[in-house]
């Protein structure tokens, strides 16, 4: 049986952190031993964690210290240390020390993670860094010069999609040739999916839209609540449901309310099972700056939604160049005009939905988890 010990900062609702669960509840426990690092132990997806994994952490989460001058101090404290680590990685080693063997250690996002391996490399026969989004525009936690520090010490790299890899080897040139590269992408599991998906969330009015993801400044989703304005004002009338909690949920509370959206935009928070909303949306729509490999347009296109996305990493890939969706510049005009097009017109969304049928499921995101579980063995 082969030790693994994976990393990530914490287990709030991303994309990242879903796949990092699926696998640790079906790698196979016959091959693996299983642990997770987590910096804090904090996120919707903790209570999800299966038993057979253990989980390490510096952090506990602060919500569970009922005193709220406890919980204040806590806070600041935690705040000051993770500022200090962003500032001088280094410093990790003095607060985190990985005991014990491990076969593989995998870095499963970007930023701090990397550091934590890199300081206890002699536990570890092997480093892997597995990379979820596009670098060109990205700004991890920590600089690209101490990710690069950090990278030189890893054997390999796994990229979640071909032009994450591009945009990686745009920024770190130097790794191109000296570090296994490989593209990867991230499992879906099509029968669950399709398991779950049949209940119906909320009752429709009108045409509906979804849109899912963690509320960052990455996802953008002032641009569909400002696009929203601008399909009312041309009297084109639709309801949008956004799914996710995060940083920017206060901001995009307020541009709604000055939007005068409240009736038809609908921030619903995080939901354990996204998969029966997206089921009964009509379209799916992603407006994001940038992406790896967005866990939330496999799923749209399992469920054979029409979908329509701003034209980059990830989403391009995925929707091989607009033949199995909508792409559109990523301005707020483009997105206009693309779902004014949509909804004017449900011919178009037909063919969509037709197109993701009759391709029967053979995406190019239909990796296995035994490709992985091969790629783990090594």
């Amino acid at each position: 049986m082969r030790n693994l010990l994976f990393t990530i900062e914490t287990l709030k609702g991303g994309g990242a952190e879903r796949v990092l669960l699926n696998l640790l509840k079906n790698l196979d426990t016959d091959k693996f031993s299983l642990t997770l690092f987590l910096l804090s132990k904090e996120g919707v997806y903790v209570k999800d964690l299966p038993p057979h994994v253990t989980v390490l952490y510096l952090f506990s989460d602060p919500n569970q210290i009922k005193s709220p001058i406890y919980k204040f101090l806590y806070k600041a404290y935690r705040w000051l240390l993770v500022k200090l680590f962003v500032r001088f990685p280094y410093a990790l080693r003095f607060f985190v020390h990985i005991k014990g063997h491990y076969d593989v250690g995998i870095s499963f996002c970007e930023g701090l993670n990397s550091a934590v391996l890199v300081h206890d490399k002699a536990n570890f026969d092997r480093l892997i860094s597995w990379i979820h989004i596009d670098f060109s525009k990205h700004r991890a936690n920590i600089t690209n010069d101490k990710i690069l520090h950090y990278l030189k010490s890893f054997e390999s790299i796994i990229f979640v999609s071909e032009d994450a890899k591009d945009g990686f080897l745009q920024v770190f040139p130097e790794l191109n040739g000296c570090t296994d590269l490989s593209v990867v992408y991230n499992p879906i599991a099509i029968d669950a999916i399709m398991n779950v998906a049949d209940a119906k969330p909320f009752n429709k009015r009108r045409t509906t839209l979804l849109s899912v993801g963690r509320l960052s400044s990455q996802k953008r989703f002032d641009k569909l609540i400002r696009v929203q304005r601008m399909l009312q004002d041309d009297h084109i009338f639709c309801d949008i449901f956004i799914i996710g909690e995060g940083p920017e949920k206060n901001n995009l509370e307020k541009l709604i309310k000055k939007l005068r959206l409240d009736d038809s935009v609908k921030l619903l928070g995080f939901r354990d099972n996204s998969y029966e909303w997206i089921n009964h949306a009509d379209i799916l729509v992603m407006t994001s700056d940038y992406e790896g490999l967005p866990l939330v347009i496999c799923e749209a296109m399992v469920l054979k939604k029409a979908i329509l996305s701003t034209n980059v990493t990830g989403p391009r890939e995925l929707l091989e160049d607009g033949k199995y969706g909508l792409l559109v510049d990523n301005n707020d005009d483009a997105i206009y005009i693309g779902l004014k097009e949509l909804l004017k017109n449900p011919m178009l969304i037909n063919h969509y939905q037709n197109v993701l049928s009759n391709n029967q499921g053979n995406f190019i995101f239909t990796s296995s988890l035994s490709q992985i579980e091969d790629i783990l063995s090594i």
